[in-house]
């Protein structure tokens, strides 16, 4: 089934902005969210395709110098 990705980020900013709302600090919200992604990752892809994507996560991330470069690639 292919899904609404568009939904599916609306409802995950929802529930985002209710958590912050709610005096959960962003960064720690972020990570919960980061390990959560990473999970299902490690459970839908085989070990050569997840242990891939790790690694280019990590060679991107040398890419940048501080939050704001990287919230600037990230949103365009």
């Amino acid at each position: 089934m292919k899904q609404d990705i568009e939904k599916l980020s609306a409802i995950v900013t929802y529930f985002v902005a209710k958590l912050i709302e709610e005096d959960n600090e962003p960064l720690a919200v972020a990570g919960v969210l980061s390990a959560m992604s990473m999970t299902i990752y490690k459970a839908e892809l085989d070990d050569f395709d997840y242990d891939k994507m790790v690694d280019t996560i990590h060679q991107s991330s040398k890419k940048f110098k501080n939050i704001n470069e990287t919230i600037h690639w990230v949103i365009y």
